[in-house]
């Protein structure tokens, strides 16, 4: 082929995906020959011409710019594709001047997954995974690769500080799919309090510190900090300490309003990053999850942390398959969510019935995408409360004997259906018209006659008799049939009612705690303290939060309610959804019931540290609006307009602006707050 610096196999393992050999040879080469990361360019539409020129600008730049610091450049690394500071350089394809688009893998055209990010010493860490670089240097950066700086709440001085009554917030290191959807859930294991204690049982030495933490810098944990001994076995608990961190960050006592979940992304074990390689689903990358936090809260003495994820499944050769989330295909997505579950462990006819030997307490559900375009979802409505226990052994006789009563009703109904068939055709026939007929000719016929003829006259009752009682039987039969219609209503399986009914006890319900919509959308349900806000009947708030979707680099949080989420879901789930949707449920004790449990020393020295840190961003805030104030002012007399000046105010870009009047202040006081 004559291009010794790519190899012909790789460049063949492209063309054959439908891409011009040229544009394999290009990519390959930018990236080093990597097939994968080839395909992740030209999938993003990168522009080659341009590639030596930005390899070349990036290859005199460090990883990680800190002030004083004598770097040593690296001339081999490559260009940070994924970084989020030149992706404006590379335009994705538009496939809509296309007639045929290129062919797409399964995997190398996927969003950003968890196990694109390695283990990396922190000299190592690429500009867009710290999320931090001092404003000058940002914009040197940005200036040498030709890009218009991007808004960053990272710098946003006035979005440090949380508001009074707004929860603390995770920001996802890059809006990848596993990642994002991880932020959310870890949100929500927050807010149980039992789930809180058992992260809190082990005690660390130190958590250790960074200042600028909460921008992704990675944080510097003594040796052995995170080392445990156990039965003659070591182990290493930095993902447990970095749980920790989240949950220290999250009880929102530092008053930091959001924070990088880089330390936790990268304090993933290597061998659980490893299985990350593989995983193209949202229900595998939380089965990994589940498996790290459970297994090293069990080495810290936690007890079984799984009981908390894992359900089994008895299967129809009695053995128990544990599972951590009930996967939902597109084509077995039905109108609510009963009906799904019903059709996945009992069939579509219910004659296949398999049920949960053990239910978890938190409870979760994905709802996959289909790329069939015949397959047309109808919408799913989700409830506030969600009773599994139904599908568990506990309900198995109850379930069994509603099926045998509905199957009874069923065969009543189909001998009823074939006397009545018998009732009303015979070969073929229509029995009733068939007497009519007779009835008709032979009365004429006796009419006819000059004289009575006493048998046929009979003939005639006889048949008028015989289409009477036919009409009679047709019509006690069908009542009959309504009626069984009537009864097996009242036994529905489909109806949760009419199981309690016959079971003789409600069981307790499991909360809707938590929605994911996609990997930059979600709702929670918020523990609200009684001081912060009135909620009048209940201390639960729904929040929407939604995150910037192209860097993850800004985030917007609001109030909203169960009858929105609602909504949003049904309408997400209409037609062919694109993304993974995951619904969070977790038992009522579990959400609600406090415990009590101490808060490690290394927990609190942390956010007392943090908490310093904030009040001196805040400083550097207040004295830096102070001299914008009095600029302003200075400008204003100068002019001699005679204005009064107002108040200066922060914008949603982190601008500041001048207070003036709203014109529709009125529907804003009503509308739900935005923080």
């Amino acid at each position: 082929m004559g291009n010794a610096d790519v190899s012909d196999a790789a460049v063949k393992q492209i063309t054959e995906m439908g891409f011009p050999e040229e544009q394999a040879i290009q990519a390959l080469r930018a990236t080093g020959g990597d097939v994968n990361e080839a395909l992740n360019l030209i999938f993003q539409g990168a522009d080659f011409s341009q590639g030596q020129e930005l390899l070349q600008q990036d290859a005199q730049l460090p990883d990680y710019v800190d002030p004083g610091y004598n770097y040593q450049v690296d001339e081999k690394r490559s260009i940070p594709i994924e970084s989020g500071l030149i992706n404006d350089k590379i335009q994705p394809p538009s496939y809509e001047q296309e007639e045929n688009p290129p062919p797409v893998p399964p995997r190398q055209n996927r969003p950003i997954h968890i196990e694109d990010i390695q283990h990396r010493s922190q000299s190592e860490v690429s500009l867009s995974d710290s999320g931090y670089l001092p404003d000058s240097e940002t914009y040197k950066y940005q200036q040498q690769l030709q890009v218009e700086p991007e808004y960053s709440i990272y710098e946003d001085l006035t979005k440090y500080q949380k508001p009074d009554d707004a929860p603390s917030l995770l920001m996802p290191v890059r809006n990848g799919v596993l990642e994002s959807y991880l932020n959310p859930f870890l949100t929500v294991l927050h807010s149980i309090p039992a789930f809180r204690k058992a992260v809190y049982n082990q005690t660390f030495e130190t958590l250790g510190f960074h200042p600028r933490w909460y921008k992704g810098e990675l944080i510097n944990v003594p040796d052995g900090t995170a080392i445990k001994a156990k039965n003659g076995e070591t182990y290493d608990l930095r993902f447990l300490l970095e749980v920790q961190r989240i949950f220290a960050f999250l009880d929102g006592d530092s008053g930091r309003y959001f924070a990088s979940m880089n330390n936790f992304i990268r304090s993933f074990p290597k061998i659980a990053q490893k299985k990350f390689g593989s995983i193209d689903n949202i229900y595998e990358a939380y089965a990994v999850f589940y498996s790290v936090l459970a297994s090293q809260l069990d080495v810290s003495g936690s007890g079984n942390a799984l009981s908390f994820f894992e359900s089994e499944l008895e299967d129809l050769a009695d053995a128990n398959k544990k599972f951590g989330m009930f996967h939902v295909e597109a084509e077995e997505l039905k109108g609510d969510l009963y009906s799904t579950l019903h059709s996945i462990l009992w069939g579509d006819d219910l004659d296949n019935q398999q049920f949960l030997s053990k239910l978890s307490d938190v409870m979760t559900m994905s709802f996959e995408p289909s790329y069939d375009e015949t397959i047309i979802s109808k919408g799913v409505l989700i409830s506030e409360k969600f009773y599994p226990q139904i599908y568990t052994t506990d309900f198995k006789e109850t379930i069994s004997e509603l099926l045998e009563e509905r199957n009874s009703f069923d065969k009543k109904k189909r001998l009823i259906s074939r006397e009545l068939l018998n009732l009303r055709a015979f070969n073929g026939k229509h029995v009733s018209s068939i007497l009519s007929t007779s009835i008709e000719f032979l009365s004429s016929e006796l009419k006819n006659l000059n004289e009575e003829d006493k048998e046929l006259a009979d003939a005639v009752k006889d048949l008028e008799s015989i289409k009477a009682d036919n009409h009679e039987k047709i019509i006690s039969l069908t009542d009959k049939q309504n009626t069984l219609q009537d009864e097996k209503a009242k036994i529905n399986p489909y109806d949760v009612n009419a199981i309690f009914k016959r079971h003789g006890s409600v069981p307790e319900p499991y909360l809707l705690t938590g929605v994911i919509l996609s990997n930059n959308e979600f709702y929670f349900l918020r523990k609200v303290k009684e001081d912060l806000i009135d909620l009048e009947q209940n201390q639960n708030q729904w929040i929407r939060v939604l995150y910037e979707p192209k860097y993850g680099n800004d985030l917007r949080c609001s109030v909203s309610s169960f009858e929105e989420v609602q909504r949003v879901v049904h309408a997400t789930t209409q037609g062919q959804y694109e993304t993974s949707l995951v619904l969070i449920y977790v038992k009522e004790s579990t959400w609600t019931t406090e415990v009590e449990y101490e808060v490690p020393e290394s927990v609190t020295n942390f956010i007392a540290k943090d908490k310093l840190e904030l009040e001196k961003s805040l400083e550097l805030l207040a004295s830096s609006t102070d001299e914008e104030l009095s600029d302003e002012e200075g400008d204003e007399e100068e002019d001699g307009n005679g204005m009064e000046q107002s108040a200066g105010v922060t914008n949603q870009e982190g601008e500041i602006s001048l207070k003036g009047n709203d014109e529709n202040s009125e529907d804003k006081e009503n509308a739900p707050p935005t923080y």
